[in-house]
């Protein structure tokens, strides 16, 4: 079974996907953790590979295109929890593609509780990095990974649900797709 977990900011998509991927014994690749990977390979933090990779559009390109080739061939071996924004949209035929919604504030009271600092600051760090990633990434592959829902099988709105409550949902309906 192949399983995509996108989301927005701060909505719990990562911790869920880890959460599936534990439960039921299945790989878990993590584009996020990749993307750190990679910018520290090149020294440098996430936030600053991401400021140089938007200055280089061709070095962009060429990288979320090895990326996606990554993810499809990863996609191939089955039995895999992807965790990726554009995962659903780039593994069209996993069996199950997950978006996973919160409010702003509840993404930045998320935000706050593992960084720390000010709600406000989150709030805007937030806004500014899904603002950036969609308007980039719908430059690049044409579509909005929020507002395009028809590529999602489920959009799951987590604010007012807890980690456990998130994974109980999700766990439902892998069980009801397996049954299929």
């Amino acid at each position: 079974m192949i399983i995509t977990v996108s989301g927005q900011p701060g909505a719990g998509s990562t911790t869920l996907a880890k959460q599936v991927a534990k439960t039921l014994h299945y790989r878990l690749l993590t584009m996020g953790e990749i993307h750190k990977r990679i910018a520290k390979q090149h020294g440098m933090a996430i936030k600053e590979y991401w400021e140089h990779q938007r200055k280089n559009p061709t070095a962009e390109k060429r990288f979320h295109n090895e990326l996606d080739a990554y993810q499809k061939r990863e996609a191939k071996r089955g039995n895999i929890v992807i965790n990726g924004k554009l995962s659903a949209f780039k593994i069209p035929n996993a069996d199950l593609k997950i978006l996973i919604v919160a409010s702003l504030r509840e993404r930045a009271k998320r935000t706050v509780k593992r960084d720390g600092g000010p709600i406000k600051s989150a709030m805007a760090a937030i806004k500014k990095r899904e603002t950036i990633e969609r308007r980039d990434w719908k430059k690049m592959y044409g579509f909005d990974y929020i507002a395009d829902k028809r590529y999602y099988d489920f959009v799951i709105d987590t604010t007012k649900l807890n980690e456990k409550q998130t994974n109980n949902v999700v766990l439902d309906i892998i069980s009801k797709v397996k049954k299929r």
